[in-house]
């Protein structure tokens, strides 16, 4: 049982990256997943979204002034 003194220690997050064609990649994750303290959240974000809003953001930009947006 917990004492007043114990002390709770904080979770870390580690984020890896890695292609899902990668074997070694996916046997690392398979092994880890094996210990109890190893936790696997995917992504929720679509990776075809992710990299559409990436290639918008290399892509040239043109202001609008508001005042003229109908002209």
């Amino acid at each position: 049982m917990p004492t007043a003194t114990t002390r709770h220690t904080p979770m870390r997050s580690v984020i890896i990256s890695f292609s899902p064609r990668n074997k070694k990649a996916l046997q690392f994750i398979e092994t880890a997943k094996l210990m109890d303290f190893f936790h696997v959240e995917e992504s929720p974000y679509d990776p075809q979204f992710v990299a559409k809003i990436r290639q918008s953001e290399k892509s040239k930009t043109r202001k609008v002034d508001v005042k003229h947006i109908w002209d």
